[in-house]
């Protein structure tokens, strides 16, 4: 991401605890086996969105723009990898 993003130092001392922090947030909701995977996705899915928010605070708009059409790109490429529920064999 910094080299893509063109990150400056300060950007990169900024984010690097909020990522750390969100991985730390996901592995012990990993370990947490008394949730149902419904819930451990939806609070993954909601450390996710507070970490891309803590970060848009951080990132220029350019950087925001380039950032935004990577994760574009990438869910492109995760869609093209996996079958879709209309066109999976039942």
């Amino acid at each position: 991401m910094s080299e893509n993003l063109n990150l400056t130092e300060e950007q990169k001392a900024k984010i690097r605890p909020i990522l750390e922090d969100e991985a730390e947030q996901l592995k012990a909701l990993r370990a947490d086996t008394s949730l149902s995977p419904e819930q451990s996705r939806a609070k993954a899915r909601e450390s996710r969105s507070s970490t891309r928010s803590q970060i848009d605070q951080i990132l220029t708009p350019e950087q925001k723009g380039k950032r935004t059409e990577m994760q574009r790109k990438a869910r492109e490429r995760r869609e093209e990898r996996s079958p879709t529920e209309s066109g999976a064999p039942q």
